[in-house]
């Protein structure tokens, strides 16, 4: 499932993401975007908006990482 939403409340989008979705957009993408997004999830892809992706990554640095999350993370 791909959220499509005008939503940015940090609250949402982890809670959509932990319950489902495979992807998060940001409404103000354009439709081509949009449609790129299907394929992108059916290959096992996660595409976000790059506010949501930034709002991602600064939610774990804010909240850090233990040493093993990091060398799994490493490891891919």
């Amino acid at each position: 499932m791909v959220v499509l939403t005008i939503e940015k409340d940090p609250r949402e989008v982890f809670e959509a993401l932990e319950a489902v979705a495979s992807g998060y957009l940001v409404k103000l993408k354009s439709l081509t975007k949009v449609l790129e997004a299907f394929p992108d999830v059916l290959a096992g892809g996660t595409p976000m908006s790059s506010s949501i992706a930034r709002l991602v990554v600064q939610t774990f640095n804010e909240h850090g990482h233990s040493k093993r999350q990091t060398s799994n993370v490493s490891s891919l």
